[in-house]
């Protein structure tokens, strides 16, 4: 067995996303209205890392969907109505 180094990547989420709210339960409910939900992850800006041993090979900021948050959008958002 031949020995090799660990290559590490991280992920560190800036949870920008993480208040967001466009459409709550609360909302739709006080109105009276029953609002048809579109549920839409927002990406949020994550700090990419990945280093080979203590060699730093790559870092820059993207935008990952998997750390962002779930909002509500009215089913009509999109047609603009």
């Amino acid at each position: 067995m031949k020995g090799g180094k660990p290559v590490m990547v991280e992920f560190i989420p800036e949870k920008k996303t993480k208040d967001l709210t466009i459409i709550n339960n609360d909302q739709s409910k006080a109105d009276g209205k029953k609002y048809d939900k579109l549920y839409y992850r927002v990406p949020d800006v994550v700090d990419l890392k990945i280093s080979l041993g203590s060699e730093k090979l790559f870092n820059s900021r993207k935008l990952i969907y998997q750390f962002g948050e779930v909002v509500q959008l009215p089913a009509n958002y999109i047609i603009g109505k």
